[in-house]
Order: structure tokens, then sequence, then C-alpha cells
């Protein structure tokens, strides 16, 4: 660092002051974490149609999107199954309950 520059200053992004900004974010970063959480179940439950569409993809390269378009939708509806609106509020009720029992 030169002499005429100001040391940079990092914020600790674990720092949680008593604003309601600082309440907003952890709400959403708790949010994210809870979607996150969900995502990664759903792509537990839907590793067979993930598989396939990857195995087609993999053989068939550039024309992936003419000739796996029926695995990539079967793909895309068993994720959205796991992954909408609705199951995100099922989510946060019951991964809500089992946090309230683990503290």
């Amino acid at each position: 660092m030169s002499a005429g520059t100001p040391p940079t200053i990092v914020p600790d992004p674990d720092y949680r002051d008593g604003s309601r900004e600082g309440r907003l974010r952890f709400s959403k970063r708790a949010e994210q974490h809870l979607r996150d959480e969900l995502a990664l179940h759903a792509r537990k439950q839907c590793q067979k149609p993930m598989a396939a569409f990857a195995a087609c993809a993999k053989e068939n390269g550039m024309f992936v999107i003419f000739k796996c378009r029926a695995l990539n939708n079967a793909m895309n509806a068993c994720l959205s199954q796991y992954t909408s609106e609705s199951k995100f509020e099922e989510w946060k009720q019951t991964r809500g309950l089992s946090l309230a029992e683990e503290a």
C-alpha cells in the first residue's frame, strides 16, 4: 500500500447491528439458505431425469437442443414440482419447525 492510499475497510459479513436493515439482510440470507436447501432436495428427488438428460446431452453435443428436448422438459417438470412457491412455503414451515426443535 502506498503512503497516500487510505486503507481499505472490509465490512464483516456476519456483523448485524440492531437496525432494521441488519434484520432484513439476515432474514433474506435465511430465506436464501432455505431456498438452497429446497433446491438440493429437489435435485436429490429428480436424479433419474437429470441423469437421463445429462447422458443425452453428452451424446448429442451441439444438437442437445433438438434431440433432448423431451428429456429436458421431463427434468424441468420434475424439478418444478419440488421448487414451486407453494412447495417453498411448505418447506419453510416444516424446516422452521425442525430448526426450532434443534435449538
